[in-house]
């Protein structure tokens, strides 16, 4: 599976070669990893388990690296702080969803409290098998703008002669590139593997053999002018960016490296521009609300979303992604569902199994859905997979007939977007008992399929006469 990244140019570029090195080497269902300067109530990290997200909270690492580099109990570096918080947050937010993968509850406590284990054994159990020291301190570029910019103004601070614990034990550090050293005693590793080694105590004989020995990939920091690298990518036929964040690239002074995944490097565009107006009105016949005994937790927006950014064209690529899932969910209702001038006599052939895997992109894109499974039980926001989607018939009432629907929740980014796609009722009726507009245009052979937003509102629609070719029209034109 391929894992966007975004917002390296926030982490060391070794970080993401390691990173891309997990995802490569085991099983997971992560679309995309963020580096971000906040996240809800000071979490260092959250897995989105609705769109297979990973934050990374990459300030508040920083605060807390702080915090505790000057506790008189310490003693690692203030550089070793801040790098094996990075990794054992990633590797934290991969247990969840390794969890995740196994149908276990992954937010319990339970979960928690092993994912908090496994965070620091995981990130040390590395250290077996390839290099996880951490650059080199110094305006090198190696850690990025802002980090290096906090790792200097640190180590500016201190006073080389001051007999305060924390401090003792900082100067040591820094004079010799220790990740860490106690002051008490003189003891010190000079290496985060001689320090792994020792807290993994499990007695295995690789801890002794040289990595290259072992054909452990040696990750080593970039050049201090080297170009940017980009190895082993598999180039997405869909660029997405982030809804939520802008991400500067990284100068030439501080060049990332990657491996295994694509980074997203320019400034992001909304995916779908809401137009409310039009002449239909959606008073809503969405009588699915009823379809089957079922809590209405409300639409699945992810908390990623807390950055401004101005409103621009949506993505070409990505918009004709989306253009097409929609015409193959048209063409399946209209098709497959029994339709006529008296409505949809075989709406439950929604729950068909369609694919949408030879759509570019689509695969990426559309995650989640509401369907009913195989024994016509609704289920909500199901994992897509192998771009295999499905649907659901509405209930329908006295007044409304049961129509087939589709319900698709996109990860544009690590933000959630739910859109509903469902046709119009051929039979719907106003108040005063006469053909709604878009029924009586159905009568005169049109068929028309509405894209709706979160709140129902029509944002898109596809439209067909006569079965000719269908358009995707913006809803308002």
């Amino acid at each position: 599976m391929q894992t966007h990244i975004y917002g390296g140019d926030k982490v060391p570029a070794k970080l993401l070669e390691i990173v891309a090195h997990w995802l490569e080497d085991r099983k997971h269902t992560v679309f995309s990893i963020l580096f971000r300067d906040s996240l809800p109530d000071k979490h260092l990290g959250y897995y989105f388990r609705e769109c297979l997200s990973i934050s990374i909270n990459v300030s508040d690492i920083t605060d807390k690296a702080l915090s505790e580099a000057q506790d008189e109990k310490n003693r690692f570096s203030f550089p070793m702080l801040i790098w094996l918080s990075l990794l054992t947050t990633f590797v934290h937010e991969m247990c969840h969803n390794r969890q995740d993968m196994l149908g276990k509850d992954c937010l319990s406590d339970e979960a928690e409290k092993e994912a908090k284990k496994e965070g620091i054994r995981g990130a040390f159990l590395l250290a077996k098998e390839l290099c996880i020291e951490h650059p080199p301190v110094g305006p090198n570029g190696y850690w990025g703008a802002k980090l290096e910019a906090d790792i200097a103004e640190f180590h500016k601070s201190l006073n080389e002669s001051s007999d305060k614990p924390w401090e003792i034990t900082q100067v040591a550090c820094r004079a010799k590139g220790f990740p860490y050293y106690d002051y008490r005693d003189g003891s010190f590793c000079s290496t985060i593997r001689d320090l792994a080694k020792i807290s993994i105590n499990d007695g295995d004989a690789r801890w002794d053999i040289p990595l290259e020995s072992i054909g452990a990939q040696i990750v080593e920091s970039p050049a201090e002018s080297a170009p940017q690298v980009v190895s082993t990518v598999v180039a997405p036929q869909l660029n997405l960016q982030p809804q939520q964040q802008v991400v500067h690239p990284a100068p030439e002074s501080a060049p990332q490296v990657v491996t295994g995944f694509e980074t997203h490097m320019k400034a992001p565009a909304p995916v779908v521009p809401i137009q409310t107006e039009g002449d239909y009105d959606p008073e809503l016949e969405w009588e699915e609300e009823h379809v089957v005994s079922v809590e209405d937790s409300g639409p699945a927006v992810s908390a990623l979303s807390v950055e401004h950014v101005e409103e621009s064209a949506p993505d070409a690529t990505l918009q004709a992604c989306v253009e097409a899932v929609c015409f193959a969910c048209h063409q399946h209702i209209f098709d497959k569902c029994g339709y006529s001038i008296g409505g949809f006599s075989q709406s439950a052939a929604v729950a068909q199994p369609i694919s949408i895997a030879h759509i570019p992109g689509a695969s990426e894109l559309f995650v989640r859905m509401d369907c009913l499974d195989d024994f016509g039980k609704f289920q909500k926001s199901t994992l897509i997979t192998n771009g295999i989607i499905k649907g659901y018939p509405t209930k329908g009432s006295a007044t409304v007939a049961s129509r087939p629907k589709y319900v698709l929740t996109m990860n544009v980014g690590g933000t959630l977007i739910t859109r509903s796609i469902m046709p119009v009722d051929p039979t719907g009726k106003d108040a005063a008992g006469n053909l709604k507009k878009w029924s009586q245009e159905a009568h005169q052979g049109v068929k028309r399929t509405m894209i709706l937003d979160e709140s129902n509102k029509i944002t898109y629609r596809v439209e067909q006469i006569n079965d000719g070719i269908p358009a995707y029209v913006k809803h308002g034109k």
